[in-house]
């Protein structure tokens, strides 16, 4: 399987304090499919499971970690954080 999907989240802060996310706009999407796996849906009815693929940049060392990555979240913000998956595949 082949082609593209678009995964519009949402990311809602419902605890009463702030928290910090990885933020694909900040760090681009190859690093964030690096450290996130990409996605996976699972469907019940056949048993079979379908993976996107973002585009993959590994960080210059495995210990890399910047904080200019991640965005505040605000106790009780919400966002919304637009993925584009180049590649599908059934597994």
């Amino acid at each position: 399987m082949s082609g593209g999907i678009e995964l519009n989240l949402k990311l809602r802060n419902d605890d009463s304090i702030n928290y910090y996310h990885l933020d694909p706009g900040k760090m681009g999407v190859g690093l964030f499919g690096y450290f996130t796996a990409g996605l996976n849906i699972f469907n019940v009815e056949n048993g079979e499971w379908i993976s996107g693929e973002l585009p993959i940049i590994k960080p210059n060392s495995k210990d890399e970690w910047k904080h200019a990555w991640l965005s505040l979240i605000r106790s009780g913000e919400q966002k919304e954080i637009i993925l584009h998956y180049i590649k599908l595949w059934r597994n």
